[in-house]
């Protein structure tokens, strides 16, 4: 995909700026290719992800059952909150019926309802809501900032 390669080189070339600003680093060449391997792995962007349409997202995508036909749960669905692409039985597929049936609830609600902003542990849910552009430069921030702690780390030894 274009878009994964623009991203890796744009963080390969971001990284080896980086590294040749802190020449106390032991053996930068290794380091670099270890950092970049893992940033790679982190970037790892599908059209999928790039979606900004929650409809449009996750399994919705492939669903042939008919909008009208489809179970009223809403799902994770790559941190988006779309509609459960099964079948329904009544209101709620199989597996969020019985979810209804033994917890008296569904763990981010029905569809057509506002996202919970919180899960049953009290910790906010990550729902993505920006554009391509604003994930891609967040994305690029956590790697700055998983960065510079590499250096930190590193330049805390080599002392």
């Amino acid at each position: 995909m274009y878009l994964q390669t623009l991203l890796r080189t744009h963080l390969l070339r971001e990284l080896t700026e980086e590294i040749s600003d802190h020449p106390d680093l032991q053996d930068p060449l290794r380091k670099a290719d270890a950092l970049r391997q893992a940033k790679q792995k982190v970037a790892e962007l599908t059209e999928e992800t790039l979606i900004t349409d929650p409809r449009l997202r996750g399994q919705a995508t492939t669903c042939t059952v008919p909008e009208d036909e489809r179970c009223e749960a809403r799902t994770w669905a790559n941190h988006t909150g779309a509609r459960c692409t099964r079948r329904a039985h009544d209101q709620y597929c199989k597996i969020h019926q019985r979810m209804v049936e033994e917890t008296d609830s569904l763990v981010f609600g029905r569809h057509d309802e506002d996202r919970p902003v919180f899960n049953e542990r009290g910790n906010r849910i990550p729902w993505y809501d920006e554009s391509p552009l604003s994930s891609l430069n967040i994305l690029l921030r956590y790697q700055q900032m998983d960065l510079e702690g590499w250096i930190a780390h590193d330049s805390g030894k080599g002392g």
